[in-house]
């Protein structure tokens, strides 16, 4: 509801702090949005075999031997890279979000504060999280941003693909957002 206040015996300003109101009471509900490999995708398995010893679930190969790393697993070993098994850092997480969150925030800027300013905070984080979403699989489309360090011969001989990080596309469908309150 505005506000009036009274200045001397002929004057008045009115003020609407109700948007600014419902920002403030949206800051203290705390939503945080997650992004990542979450809940069940995070423990799903690449190459689970059956009876026989077939892989299942399009099984993630490593050499001629389906891996049983989880989603969660084949997500950190090339977020991090490791140097004993020579794989590099390709970070798809943090290094996409980083550089290119900013440009997205630009684009929904508008959008997102009309969500707030309607008491739809929650909905404003489903949206970021979204977005999130986008740029990581954008990141999978384009090496990284052109950041990923080119596979070798022998890994696109043995893949057949020169494409970074995607083999059967597991790890790739396997990122969501969540958004949550603390």
């Amino acid at each position: 509801m505005p506000k009036e206040t009274r200045i001397g015996s002929h004057a008045s300003v009115k003020v609407d702090l109700t948007g600014l109101n419902n920002i403030m009471a949206g800051i203290q509900e705390k939503y945080v949005v997650k992004v990542g490999i979450l809940g069940g995708k995070a423990q799903e398995e690449h190459g689970r075999k059956d009876a026989g010893g077939i892989a299942k679930g399009g099984g993630h190969k490593v050499g001629k031997t389906a891996s049983s790393k989880t989603n969660a697993e084949i997500g950190l070993a090339h977020e991090v890279g490791v140097k004993s098994r020579n794989l590099p850092r390709r970070s798809w997480l943090q290094n996409p979000l980083e550089d290119k969150l900013p440009e997205y925030f630009k684009k929904i800027g508008s959008k997102t504060i009309a969500n707030i300013l309607v008491k739809q905070i929650g909905r404003a984080y489903q949206e970021l999280g979204l977005v999130c979403e986008q740029i990581i699989l954008k990141g999978f489309e384009t090496g990284g941003y052109g950041k990923w360090q080119a596979l070798k011969q022998s890994t696109i001989a043995r893949k057949g693909s020169s494409t970074i990080l995607v083999d059967t596309a597991q790890l790739k469908k396997s990122i969501t957002s969540q958004v949550v309150t603390k």
